[in-house]
């Protein structure tokens, strides 16, 4: 080939190959880099505090799973002490601020599903597995039915327990509401008959069995009750939205969309009458209520949800401080103590 056409060919191959450097890939390369930096300076936003909150809840859950003395607090008598109202409050304050940096997150997520990278993957399974431990408790269903099944002598396939567990768990809350009482084993004797009787009739059609005889249902009827007053407090994933909602405000800084509320706000929301308010507040309450972790009552589901929290938090600070974001707020004794949760979980 003669030189001058090869030098023309190499010539425009230079040209053509400067041009995709300089007009494609460079600037797909800046661009990529610019949003993968936005992505990491939004994230940023709500790591550091959901960080901070997140810690400060882990460290309370410690407290009352590893200290019994200070975990008294929680047993709300006639008389409280001003140090054991703080507690509690402050208690309620904690978990109503880490939700409410979820539901901040959840307003803005959109940046961390454009996002594949794997940080944005963990953080996001990490809360799934927080509100999921604060909301879901299926297994309780199953062990009403099993309770009663027990008790009768009725044959049950274990899979079918769940479902027939959802239907029971669907009459005992209807006569408790009825009765405005918190437990079976609060209702009168005649009423803890009357839901043994239709627990028992349900049973017996869904699984065409032989009804349960008078005398037999009369003489069992404070066994079902006693096993029957299973205390929960589940907080539904709707209800954990409100909850965050409610703690959330407007931001004033130019870092951050929202913020969530001063102590002194949530504590004047905790003492108001307002109803909408109380609501909301109440269902925080509800699951730390009276509980007792050692001699606990095995019928307290409020005990396992709680522990499960614990782990689902632990989880959350690892994934944070493994993250590619330096929050500087996470100190090694959470890091440490987290890790030792997550790996006994």
């Amino acid at each position: 080939m003669d030189i001058r056409l090869q030098a023309v060919f190499i010539s425009s191959g230079v040209a053509i190959s400067l041009f995709f450097l300089r007009d494609y890939l460079l600037p797909k390369i800046k661009a990529k880099k610019e949003d993968k930096k936005q992505k990491i300076e939004v994230y940023k936003k709500y790591a550091e505090p959901l960080a901070k909150s997140a810690e400060s809840m882990f460290w309370r859950l410690n407290e009352i799973f590893t200290n019994e003395t200070k975990a008294k607090f929680l047993k709300r008598g006639s008389v409280i002490t001003d140090f054991d109202n703080y507690k509690y409050v402050s208690t309620l304050y904690r978990l109503g601020s880490l939700l409410g940096w979820i539901a901040a997150i959840r307003k803005e997520q959109s940046y961390i599903r454009a996002s594949n990278d794997s940080h944005s993957r963990d953080l996001l399974q990490a809360l799934n597995d927080l509100e999921k431990s604060l909301a879901d408790g299926p297994h309780t269903e199953k062990m009403r039915a099993k309770h009663l099944t027990d008790i009768w002598k009725i044959q049950a396939r274990d899979e079918l327990l769940m479902g027939l567990g959802s239907e029971i768990s669907r009459i005992v809350k209807h006569e408790l509401k009825v009765s405005n009482v918190l437990l079976m084993s609060d209702l009168s004797a005649e009423r803890n008959l009357e839901v043994a009787k239709k627990c028992a009739d349900y049973l017996c059609v869904e699984l065409e069995q032989e009804r349960i005889d008078e005398e037999t249902l009369i003489s069992t009827q404070f066994e079902v009750a006693k096993k029957l007053a299973i205390r929960e407090a589940w907080i539904y994933r709707d209800w954990q939205s409100g909850i965050g909602e409610l703690m959330l405000v407007k931001s004033e800084s130019k870092n951050r969309t929202f913020d969530v509320i001063g102590y002194k706000e949530f504590e004047m929301m905790f003492e108001s009458d307002d109803v909408e308010n109380q609501k909301w507040v109440s269902r925080l309450g509800k699951l730390f209520d009276g509980v007792v972790i050692k001699d606990a009552n095995a019928n307290d589901m409020r005990i396992k949800q709680l522990e499960n929290t614990y782990k689902s938090i632990a989880k959350l600070i690892l994934t944070i401080k493994n993250s590619e974001i330096e929050t500087g707020l996470l100190s090694e004794a959470t890091i440490s103590s987290a890790a030792v949760v997550e790996k006994n979980a």
